[in-house]
C-alpha cells in the first residue's frame, strides 16, 4: 500500500517514515510520511474519528506505532518514553490542577529541569505570565478562571520548558468567536516572538485550521486526503474532497458535473455551462469531470449587468457574522438542476435577497478548479 505523502519541508525538526497505528481491524491510521519543520504551525484536520488523536498520542509518546520510525531532530523516539521526549501538550480538556493557583500550575513543568534555581523558576514563570496576559492572577486558584483565562495558564504551562514540539489538542473547542481570534493570535505570536519550537494543532473546525497554521494535512479515516500550505490549499485544493471540506459546502452544492475532452474543452451535463480549460494530461477523447466553485467567488449580479447570468432561487440565509452565504437553487425543473452557496458581505445583503427572491447569478468559472482524469486539479487558461 502507497504511503500518504503530506509534508515536505528542510530542516526536519519531526520526521514520520511510514507511521502506522492499527486498532486490530477496526481503524487503521496511516501509513505518514511527513516532515515537520521548525518554527512553523502545522494542523491536522479531520472528523471525528479521522485519527487526529491518535496521531498526537503517537507523537507525544502515550502509544507505540505499529510501525514505522518517528524522529525528532534526528533522533529516534522509538525508545524514548513520554516523560523524557521535549513534547508538551495542551489538551482539550486543559488537565490543570485545579488545588494549585495559575503559578504553581506554570511552575509544575519546570520546575524538575535540571539546575533550575528558585530564583530563576520565578523568573521564568513571571516570563510566562506576562507573556499569556496573566497578569494579577498568579494566585487565583483554576476554578476561579474563565475559560480563556483557563486556556492561556495551560499554554504557559506547555511552554515554560522550552519544548521542541507543541501539540494543540482541538484549542478552538468550547470558545466563543471573541475569545477564539483571541488565541489565534496568540499562537501565531508564540511562534514568532518569544519560543522557537514547532506547534501542531489537530482540531475539527477548518476555519480555525486556515487562520492559525502555515500547512494543512486534512485526514478521513486515517487516510491524509489532502496536504498543502496555506493559503494554496483553500485556492488550488489537490482534489474534489479537499475542496469541498475546506470551503465548508453542504452536499451537493458548487458541484458541476460534466466532460471535459482532451483538448480542454468542458461541457455541464445541464447544458448551462461550457469553457475551456487546461487539457487533461492524458489525452482522453471524453472523459468524465467536475467542476468547483468557491463561494466566495460567485457574484450576484446587479440590476442592468445579467448579461450571460444563470437564474437562481434563494432557498435559505444563513448569517455568519461579517458575511451572509446564501444557499441557491437554479430556476429549472430537472435532475440536473445545480444548487449553489454564495457568500455575500452582509452590508450588501439586502430585502432583494430575501428566501423565495430570484438572483441573477455569475459563476465565474474562469476561477473554478476542475477534477478529472485521477482527480488531478487544473485551472482555467
Amino acid at each position: 500500500m502507497m504511503a500518504d505523502k503530506t509534508i515536505v519541508n528542510g530542516n526536519d525538526d519531526l520526521l514520520a517514515e511510514e507511521l502506522t497505528y492499527s486498532y486490530g481491524k477496526k481503524f487503521t491510521l496511516g501509513p505518514l510520511n511527513m516532515s515537520l519543520a521548525p518554527h512553523k504551525r502545522y494542523a491536522f484536520v479531520g472528523f471525528n474519528g479521522a485519527g487526529k488523536t491518535t496521531l498526537l498520542h503517537l507523537i507525544s509518546g502515550h502509544l507505540t506505532p505499529t510501525k514505522g520510525t518517528l524522529r525528532l531532530g534526528g533522533q529516534s523516539l522509538s525508545t524514548l518514553p513520554a516523560r523524557k521526549r521535549p513534547i508538551t501538550t495542551v489538551f482539550q480538556d486543559l488537565a490543570l490542577f485545579p488545588s494549585m493557583t495559575v503559578e504553581q500550575n506554570i511552575a509544575f513543568g519546570i520546575k524538575h529541569l535540571a539546575g533550575l534555581k528558585r530564583r530563576d523558576l520565578e523568573s521564568r514563570c513571571n516570563q510566562y505570565v506576562d507573556l499569556l496576559h496573566l497578569q494579577g492572577l498568579q494566585n487565583r486558584r483554576i476554578h476561579r478562571l474563565s475559560r480563556g483565562e483557563a486556556q492561556r495558564v495551560a499554554i504557559a504551562r506547555a511552554i515554560a520548558p522550552q519544548p521542541r514540539l507543541l501539540l494543540l489538542d482541538e484549542p478552538s473547542s468550547s470558545l466563543d468567536p471573541y475569545h477564539k481570534s483571541e488565541l489565534l493570535i496568540l499562537l501565531r505570536g508564540l511562534v514568532s516572538q518569544s519560543w522557537n519550537g514547532c506547534m501542531v494543532c489537530v482540531t475539527h473546525d477548518i476555519d480555525f485550521a486556515l487562520a492559525f497554521a502555515d500547512h494543512i494535512t486534512i485526514l478521513d479515516q486515517g487516510k491524509v486526503i489532502g496536504s498543502g500550505d496555506v493559503p494554496g490549499i483553500f485556492t488550488r485544493p489537490p482534489n474534489l474532497k479537499t475542496a469541498t471540506f475546506i470551503s465548508s459546502i453542504p452536499r451537493r452544492h458548487n458541484l458541476v458535473e460534466g466532460t471535459i475532452d482532451s483538448t480542454g474543452h468542458f461541457s455541464a451535463d445541464n447544458g448551462a455551462i461550457r469553457g475551456m480549460f487546461q487539457a487533461p494530461n492524458r489525452c482522453i477523447t471524453c472523459s468524465k469531470a467536475t467542476l468547483f466553485l468557491r463561494p466566495d467567488l460567485i457574484r450576484i449580479c446587479s440590476n442592468g449587468s445579467t448579461e450571460g447570468a444563470i437564474h437562481f432561487r434563494i432557498e435559505d440565509l444563513l448569517f455568519q457574522g461579517s458575511l451572509v452565504r446564501l444557499l441557491l437553487k437554479e430556476l429549472r425543473d430537472s435532475a440536473h438542476a445545480m444548487q449553489v452557496c454564495v457568500d455575500l458581505p452582509a452590508s450588501q445583503c439586502g430585502v432583494e435577497h430575501a428566501v423565495g427572491a430570484t438572483v441573477a447569478v455569475d459563476l465565474n468559472i474562469r476561477e473554478a478548479n476542475i477534477f478529472h482524469d485521477e482527480n488531478e486539479v487544473e485551472r482555467l487558461t
